[in-house]
């Protein structure tokens, strides 16, 4: 594979990286919000109870056909729609006006996120060698970690500083800026390498 080719392949994991990154961003956020959000909205613990269950529940039925959509529609353009729909679901909480509303950006960002880890691994296979891949996932596979990190000393800062709805526009307007840089990159597949 030519240099030019080979570096940009590793400009593929760093889009990959900060997809997942964001990914645990935008979940976190109404976790480290509660406080504020349960003084606002006067939630009871069932409420947000509630609100995380949906997330959890549609993820996880949403992972049942998530690698089926990667593959049917194509990895740029799968991954591309996930981003673009957990990043839309992440700011809509920016406008949930009640429980109702929060469940409903919950259940949507849940399920949409779910997408995230069949096209880090396609996008690793697609991209990589069998000898690179490992390498790529390993270093893919740091975001949730990083992610983690990041959400509670940034989040609260944008909420103090903007406002909390700030916070969930911010976030997902990055993930929107993931896409069209997503969609900007050029990159060829690597060929089959016998496995």
């Amino acid at each position: 594979m030519s240099g030019k080719s080979g570096a940009t392949r590793w400009v593929i994991v760093a889009m990959v990286f900060f997809a997942i990154m964001l990914n645990y961003v935008d979940r976190q956020i109404l976790a480290l919000l509660k406080p504020t959000l349960e003084a606002e909205y006067h939630w009871s613990d069932q409420d947000y109870a509630n609100m995380v269950s949906a997330f959890q529940f549609s993820a996880a039925v949403a992972f049942l056909g998530t690698g089926w959509f990667i593959d049917r529609v194509g990895l740029r353009l799968g991954f591309a729609i996930g981003v673009a729909v957990w990043s839309i679901a992440g700011m809509a909480h920016a406008f949930a006006t009640g429980v109702i509303g929060f469940v409903a950006a919950r259940v949507v960002l849940g399920a949409a996120e779910s997408i995230g880890t069949p096209a880090a691994v396609k996008s690793a296979a697609t991209y990589f060698s069998q000898k690179e891949r490992s390498i790529a996932l390993g270093i893919g596979n740091t975001a949730p970690n990083i992610g983690a990190i990041v959400t509670p000393l940034a989040i609260p800062a944008l909420a103090v500083a903007f406002g909390w709805r700030a916070a969930f526009l911010i976030a997902g307007g990055l993930g929107l800026v993931w896409v069209a840089v997503w969609f900007a990159i050029r990159v060829q597949p690597v060929a089959v390498d016998g496995e």
